[in-house]
């Protein structure tokens, strides 16, 4: 008779989604080309959340918004010779995209946390997911408050960067402390039908 064994998580897919957030947070370029594209970011974060995915249906939700975002990412390389207005309304809809890909992978550690028995952890994951959320967001009024305000929005631009470059660091060492903390461990399977943002 087989003997019944609980399944152990395989985390390893969040160091994907790892080097994926470091590829989309840094912007390097020479001559106007991109040596760091976004395009692979996604890709990379695609990727990982491939193997997340059978865990809960957030990390299948944040896997979708990846690809469209890989897509759009395509857009944004040829966005040089984009109508300004279009390329305004572009990044906007990558804004709120980008909002719901963090928002679900951190659902989706918080699920496993709790499954687990790591109150911390998933405390951690739901800060995190909200810092990221309001950081984001904000950059994203920054960019309507560029077209109507500009002298007020140049003034933010900084600040604002620099507290979106404070999140997303946030957020990868959380998808490092996760992948490290979680990986191996037993859990009990997490219904498909469970919420994702």
């Amino acid at each position: 008779m087989a003997e019944h064994t609980t399944p152990r998580l395989e985390m390893r897919g969040l160091l994907f989604v790892f080097w994926g957030y470091l590829f989309i947070l840094f912007d390097v370029r020479v001559g106007g080309f991109d040596l760091l594209p976004d395009i692979i970011g996604f890709l990379l974060i695609t990727n990982g959340l491939t193997t997340l995915k059978k865990y809960t249906l957030a990390f299948a939700v944040a896997q979708k918004y990846a690809i469209v975002m890989a897509l759009l990412s395509v857009a944004d390389i040829l966005s040089m010779s984009m109508d300004a207005v279009l390329a305004i309304l572009l990044a906007l809809f990558q804004t709120g995209f980008c909002i719901v890909i963090a928002r679900n992978i951190c659902l989706g550690i918080s699920q496993l946390a709790q499954n687990v028995g790591m109150a911390e952890l998933k405390t951690k994951a739901e800060t995190r997911s909200a810092v990221y959320t309001v950081v984001t967001a904000a950059s994203g009024v920054l960019l309507i408050m560029g077209v109507l305000l500009p002298t007020l929005a140049s003034v933010l631009t900084i600040p604002t960067a620099l507290c979106g470059v404070a999140a997303s660091a946030l957020l990868m060492a959380l998808f490092w402390q996760t992948q490290k903390q979680l990986d191996g461990l037993e859990y009990f399977p997490i219904e498909k039908t469970e919420g994702s943002l």
